[in-house]
């Protein structure tokens, strides 16, 4: 009588300790094998979970939760967990896919999560705005300018590598502004004298690719060219 009590409460003071106790194996007689099934049973159970638990730890997913009755609170709560971690994945996948398409405007779902899973996608959402919102102006602006417009100044700060970027187009802007400039008064120099221009340029002001003109250069050469070039651009073209 005394043996299948102990070994049945040597199994429970594990198990309410964290451990998790190997499955008894002793066989005894009526009432004391029932309770030793009954352990079993428990012990059985608690694997399961933590197999469980380990999958979703490891990032499987897919795992699937056996719920023992419908007074299983505990596998009924891992089951939502799961359920909830998969929703969460599908949802970021998503997000994932529309950004490789192009759509640049889609957002997670914040409303179909609660507490601190609505602040994962909420984070996600913050973080596609601080990438997309100066990509988008960035490429506003390069389109203007590739049109011949040439807009304010960037007044928005922004850090990193976005800073960076804004400084370029920026630099960009002022050096397509500074060739415009230049091609106006040769268009005027040729407009006043149409048989030869000396123009003076400063190779300083621009990039390598226009030092291939020396600093002194001889419009007459080039008339035909320019004057082509000229009306390319004042339809808002680029030579």
């Amino acid at each position: 009588m005394i043996n299948p009590l102990n070994v049945a409460a040597a199994s429970l003071d594990m198990i309410s300790r964290g451990d998790t106790p190997e499955k008894i194996t002793a066989t005894f007689r009526g009432d004391f094998n029932k309770i030793i099934t009954n352990i079993n049973m428990v012990i059985a159970n608690l694997y399961r979970t933590i197999q469980v638990a380990e999958k979703i730890a490891d990032g499987v997913f897919s795992v699937r939760v056996n719920i023992l009755s419908d007074k299983d609170k505990l596998g009924k709560s891992l089951d939502k967990m799961v359920r909830t971690i998969q929703s969460i994945n599908e949802e970021i996948n998503d997000l994932t896919r529309s950004a490789a398409a192009g759509k640049l405007e889609q957002r997670g779902n914040t409303q179909k999560f609660k507490g601190d899973f609505a602040l994962v996608i909420h984070g996600i959402n913050n973080t596609l705005d601080a990438v997309i919102a100066p990509l988008k102006v960035s490429a506003e602006y390069m389109d203007r300018i590739a049109q011949g417009d040439f807009p304010d100044l960037i007044d928005v700060a922004y850090q990193g590598d976005f800073n960076a970027i804004k400084t370029s187009i920026i630099s960009g802007k002022e050096n397509s502004r500074r060739t415009q400039n230049e091609i106006i008064t040769v268009d005027q120099k040729l407009t006043a004298d149409n048989s030869h221009v000396e123009l003076n340029v400063d190779p300083s002001r621009f990039a390598p690719a226009t030092l291939k003109f020396k600093s002194r250069v001889t419009i007459s050469k080039w008339k035909r060219w320019m004057i082509a070039s000229l009306k390319h651009i004042k339809v808002g073209h680029t030579c």
